[in-house]
C-alpha cells in the first residue's frame, strides 16, 4: 500500500493517543511481553474512554476519517428500505436491530422511507456500544423522524428474549478483532505486539494450527515465507450473538472483502488490513493508537460458514452494484424529473459513488442470510435478490 504523507495531529490528540498506548504497554507488560494483534486492535477500537470507537472523535464522512454509504446521502437507506418492504409486511410485529449505526444516518433514512411506505418496524434497535455515537444517532433521528423515536431503542447487547425481523449491518464485519499471521519457515505463525521504546512492533507468536485447517495444505504452499494475512476468529460468536433470539428473520450484511480463493492469494502478501486517518490511507497500525481507524477485509467464504454454524441459510452474496441496480434503485430514482437540478446532480454523484466498479460498487458486497422466513416473506426477497455465489 502506497504511504501517503499523514498530517500531525493536535496535542492534545496527541495526549490523548497517549494515555491509550500507555494502558496498551500496562496490558502487553503484565502478559508477558506480548499480546495478540487482536487484542491490540480490540484496545484501539473500543478502549473504554480512549478507543477509537469510544473517545468521541470524529470519524464518518468527508470531515472525518473515511466515508460510508450512508454519509453520502440517503439513497443508499432508502433501497434498503424499500427492498425490505415486503418482508416486513409479511411479519407482523417484525422488528429491525441495525448493528454499527455510525451517525444514525442510515436509521433515520431508513426510518423516514418506511414510514412513507407504510411499513415501519414494531421497534428499530440500535445496538451501539459508544456513548458519544449513541448521542449522535439521537440527534440524527431527532431531527428527521422526531415523530418515531417511540419505536427507536438503543441496546448495549442483542436482544434475549424471541423476536423477528431484520439485522442490518453497514461495514461492521471489517470493524471486528482481527488475528494475524505470517508464514515462516516453521508453519503459520500468530503476529503478535510487543513494546518498541514508545510505541509497538510486531514479534512471531505460536504456530496456529487454525490457518492448516481453513486454508488446506494446498493453498498454504503457494503461500511464500514472510506472507502476512489475517483471520477474524470471533465471526461465528458475534454472528451468533446477533441472531441466538431471532426465531426467523432476515441478516443483511454490507462490508468491503472477498472470498476465501480471493483472500489468500499469493501476491496479497502484506493482508488487508488498513488504516484511516483524515481520508487516507495506508498500513501502519502502530501510528497514534487510538486516533486512527483500523479495519481488514471480510474473508466472506469464513462470514458464509459462520452463518451455516449458527444455523442460518445464505440467501444472497452479491456486489452492492448488483444490489442496488437489479434491486430497489429504479423505483429510489423514479422521481427524479420532479426534483431540483441540484438535488439530480447530487443523486447522480451517490449512484455513481455507490455502484462504479472503481468507487463502491464492486469493493462492497451484501452477504444476506435467512431464517425460517415464512413463504410470504421469503418468495418477494429472495426473488428480488436472487442468489449470487462464488465461495
Amino acid at each position: 500500500m502506497t504511504q501517503l504523507p499523514l498530517p500531525q495531529p493536535p496535542d492534545e490528540l496527541i495526549k490523548h493517543s497517549d494515555r491509550l498506548s500507555a494502558l496498551i504497554r500496562e496490558e502487553i507488560a503484565a502478559s508477558g511481553g506480548a499480546i495478540g494483534f487482536d487484542r491490540y486492535f480490540e484496545l484501539c477500537q473500543y478502549a473504554p474512554g480512549l478507543g477509537y470507537y469510544s473517545a468521541g472523535l470524529s470519524k464518518f464522512g468527508a470531515g472525518g476519517d473515511f466515508v460510508t454509504a450512508p454519509t453520502l446521502g440517503d439513497l443508499f437507506a432508502r433501497c434498503i428500505a424499500t427492498t425490505l418492504v415486503p418482508t416486513l409486511s409479511a411479519m407482523p410485529g417484525a422488528s429491525i436491530l441495525e448493528v454499527g449505526c455510525g451517525t444514525g444516518a442510515m436509521a433515520a433514512d431508513i426510518l423516514r422511507t418506511l414510514k412513507g411506505l407504510g411499513a415501519l418496524p414494531y421497534r428499530y434497535w440500535l445496538l451501539e456500544r459508544s456513548a458519544d455515537l449513541r448521542q449522535r444517532q439521537r440527534e440524527a433521528i431527532t431531527k428527521q423522524v422526531p415523530e418515531l423515536l417511540g419505536i427507536v431503542e438503543w441496546l448495549d447487547a442483542p436482544p434475549s428474549t424471541p423476536w423477528h425481523g431484520i439485522v442490518l449491518g453497514n461495514e461492521i464485519v471489517d470493524a471486528l478483532p482481527t488475528k494475524r499471521f505470517e508464514i515462516s519457515a516453521d508453519g503459520a505463525r500468530e503476529l503478535c505486539v510487543c513494546t518498541l521504546g514508545k510505541s509497538f512492533d510486531y514479534t512471531l507468536g505460536a504456530t496456529m494450527p487454525s490457518i492448516l485447517t481453513r486454508l488446506g495444505p494446498d493453498l498454504l504452499q503457494l503461500l511464500p515465507l514472510g506472507y502476512r494475512s489475517e483471520i477474524q476468529p470471533q465471526l461465528e460468536p458475534w454472528l451468533a450473538g446477533l441472531t441466538a433470539s431471532m426465531q426467523h428473520g432476515l441478516v443483511f450484511l454490507f462490508d468491503y472483502g472477498y472470498p476465501r480463493h480471493e483472500f489468500y492469494l499469493p501476491e496479497r502478501s502484506a493482508g488487508t488490513l488498513v488504516c484511516h486517518y483524515q481520508q487516507r490511507m495506508f498500513d501502519a497500525p502502530f501510528w497514534y493508537p487510538g486516533l486512527v481507524d483500523l479495519s481488514s477485509s471480510v474473508e466472506f467464504t469464513a462470514l458464509a460458514e459462520a452463518g451455516a454454524g449458527c444455523g442460518l441459510e445464505l440467501a444472497a452474496y452479491m456486489s452492492q452494484a448488483e444490489f442496488l441496480i437489479q434491486g430497489a434503485l429504479a423505483q429510489a430514482l423514479e422521481n427524479l424529473n420532479t426534483v431540483s437540478e441540484r438535488a439530480r446532480m447530487a443523486l447522480s454523484q451517490q449512484v455513481r459513488v455507490l455502484t462504479l466498479p472503481s468507487e463502491m460498487g464492486d469493493r462492497i458486497k451484501l452477504m444476506a442470510f435467512a431464517r425460517e422466513l415464512p413463504e410470504s416473506a421469503r418468495a418477494p426477497i429472495l426473488n428480488r435478490l436472487g442468489l449470487r455465489s462464488s465461495l
